[in-house]
């Protein structure tokens, strides 16, 4: 199987067309955000709510990762992620605004909102964090262009079978957001 292509530069785009989606569907009504389209489904609000429970988990990973990474002479432009994250990286984008291989989530990543009583101030702070969270990701991308990630890697958020270095988290994050801004666009054209 052929291995995922990472390019910051790409990554950087990738995150800025979110930061862009973002700032479109932050400015809907508060009952808009809260709404479930099904009794199994999640409200756009507990999506946010799940990216950024799933980003945090890797913050202090991929800090402590990039705080031993020793600088490269030249900036990586392109790298190649080993065999098992480029597994998961090639599912997880949706394709053509469909989301493929379904996966139940662990309850660890599960929101836990109350769609009926949220306050304005909790979905506010819930989309600030998401923005600030795009943000540190995007910093990561770029400092990881300078540094020898190839050294060191860490466990995953979905287990110890699966090391990530700090590119490959930092794609898996951004494949995640790209999965889930899609639930997104399917969830607000049904609201």
């Amino acid at each position: 199987m052929a291995r995922v292509s990472l390019s910051p530069r790409q990554q950087v785009t990738r995150i800025s067309k979110i930061a862009a989606r973002f700032d479109k569907l932050k400015n809907n009504d508060i009952q808009v955000l809260t709404t479930r389209t099904s009794e199994k489904s999640w409200s756009v609000i507990e999506v946010i709510e799940h990216m950024n429970i799933a980003q945090e988990v890797y913050e202090n990973k991929i800090n402590s990762a990039m705080a031993s990474l020793p600088q490269r002479q030249t900036e990586i432009t392109q790298i190649k992620a080993s065999a098992i994250p480029s597994f998961l990286i090639k599912r997880f984008p949706p394709k053509e605004g469909k989301i493929r291989f379904k996966m139940k989530t662990m309850n660890v990543f599960k929101p836990v909102l109350d769609v009926n009583t949220i306050t304005d101030s909790k979905v506010n702070h819930t989309l600030t964090r998401f923005q600030e969270g795009l943000s540190q990701l995007k910093e990561w991308v770029n400092q990881y262009a300078t540094k020898d990630v190839t050294s060191a890697k860490f466990n995953s958020a979905v287990g110890a079978w699966v090391k990530f270095n700090v590119a490959e988290a930092c794609e898996f994050i951004l494949c995640h957001n790209e999965r889930h801004m899609q639930q997104i666009e399917n969830t607000l054209r049904r609201v």
